[in-house]
């Protein structure tokens, strides 16, 4: 496989350690943006797009962009941030819904079923490695007195629910990739005190160190698993939450 990725989900710019991560370990990366950010490129060599995450047809603009940069997108990473995202929607109110199920759940689910539809046509291999980065909610701060007492503050019933969405999401598009000869998946999952997900610099160091892994083995371990980022990826069936 080629070294061209694309980065979704957390936006530029707060993804830019991640991308440029990525670029420095020789990566070719393209990393979407907000659709009002108007910057190109960044000095370590990571091209952005625009892409709006409520319009399937954005999705499928930011596949093609980043084909244009670098040829076919062979790993494409979905991360879902709860954190950034607790920090970005901290309102629980009807004036956020539908922004929130644009940004965290369909914008996920288009372009993955665009990526899905890349595979098909070009006839090529693709991995999607999704990174659920959790944050606790409103429901687990009820069940334990230690995150009560924490200088934290809950995901909102919203956004504790769109992190959800996007696990059951990424477990049943692994399951797919069981039976997809050209689709392969990883998922990777952790909190804020994981030392992979606190920084996302030392996240791309391992990421491109597993990636790298998983393109040298002669057959890739296909599973619908959860592996805690720093973890080697499970080869087993079973689920974790």
């Amino acid at each position: 496989m080629s070294k061209n990725i694309l980065i979704a989900g957390k936006p530029f710019p707060a993804s830019t350690d991640l991308a440029d991560s990525f670029a420095i370990n020789g990566y070719n990366v393209t990393a979407a943006s907000t659709p009002d950010n108007s910057t190109t490129s960044t000095g370590a060599g990571t091209k952005l797009a625009p892409w709006n995450s409520g319009s399937a047809i954005s999705a499928r603009s930011l596949l093609i962009q980043a084909e244009t940069n670098f040829g076919y997108t062979d790993n494409a990473i979905l991360y879902f941030d709860s954190d950034y995202f607790v920090s970005q929607f901290p309102v629980f109110s009807t004036d956020v819904c539908s922004k929130i199920s644009d940004t965290m759940i369909c914008g996920f689910q288009f372009l993955t079923l665009e990526l899905l539809n890349r595979i098909q046509q070009k006839n090529q291999k693709c991995r999607i490695i999704f990174i659920l980065k959790t944050h606790p909610t409103v429901c687990d701060f009820a069940k334990s007195s230690a995150l009560r007492k924490a200088a934290v503050s809950p995901a909102s019933p919203l956004v504790g629910a769109a992190e959800a969405a996007f696990a059951t999401f990424a477990e049943n598009i692994a399951a797919i990739s069981l039976e997809h000869q050209n689709l392969s998946t990883l998922l990777i999952t952790g909190d804020s005190q994981n030392e992979f997900l606190s920084d996302d610099s030392t996240l791309a160091s391992w990421l491109a160190s597993t990636i790298e892994s998983l393109d040298s083995a002669k057959k890739e371990s296909k599973s619908v698993s959860w592996t805690k980022a720093g973890s080697k990826p499970s080869s087993s069936l079973s689920l974790f939450h």
